[in-house]
């Protein structure tokens, strides 16, 4: 019985590292992280479950990276303006890396769901670049913005409130999407980053988040 016991406790450990009871030595070909799929959306295997990414996602770096970054963010949320620059700072020293940015406005923020509907919409307007720099710019401001600084903002853009308007049901679908993924995630808190399958909640060390990333490749 031992001895039964100890070989079926092998051979589960095999099967667990991809070596077959039969094939001592013979690993199992390594599961991408980053999946294409045949519409051009990705699908992110993470630990927690299936992350999805297409063209609503704000997105930074090469589509080919292989080490693929998504945070779910607050622009409330002062954590998660330290975690932008900590990314910002990533993707300097590790530039072939994407990131995606998934909205996580918690209810406790009043002003967290306007932000993100703002910056979602100047996304639909303008493209990933437009919405970067007011991602940066909510996050270094010293007070929460207002509607008025904000509808200044789009100005800069050649957007008028009415171009924003256009993009509102886009933006409150978009959201939703997002509140559903994160629901499924079981995140409850921000930020929250996934680096290819890893999951990490809150604000990790700088120095930690480079060595997932390291790891990662």
């Amino acid at each position: 019985m031992e001895g039964d016991l100890l070989t079926d406790t092998l051979t589960r450990r095999r099967l667990l590292a991809g070596v077959g009871a039969a094939g001592l030595g013979a690993c199992a070909p390594r599961v991408p992280a980053i999946v294409r799929q045949q519409d051009g959306s990705d699908v992110l295997r993470t630990e927690d479950g299936p992350v999805s990414i297409d063209g609503r996602d704000p997105q930074l770096g090469p589509r080919d990276a292989r080490v693929l970054i998504v945070v779910f963010s607050d622009f409330e949320c002062p954590f998660c303006a330290g975690a932008a620059t900590m990314l910002k700072q990533l993707q300097a020293d590790r530039p072939k890396t994407r990131l995606a940015f998934k909205h996580h406005p918690l209810v406790r923020h009043n002003r967290a769901r306007a932000l993100a509907l703002f910056a979602q919409s100047v996304h639909f307007a303008r493209g990933n670049d437009a919405f970067w720099r007011v991602h940066d710019r909510i996050f270094s401001s010293v007070e929460v913005p207002s509607d008025e600084v904000l509808l200044a903002w789009a100005a800069e853009l050649g957007l008028a409130k009415y171009d924003l308007d256009a993009q509102a049901a886009w933006s409150e679908e978009k959201l939703r999407v997002d509140a559903e993924l994160a629901e499924r995630l079981n995140i409850s808190a921000t930020p929250h980053l996934f680096v290819n399958a890893r999951s990490i909640s809150g604000l990790p060390a700088y120095e930690a988040l480079r060595e997932a990333v390291d790891q990662a490749t």
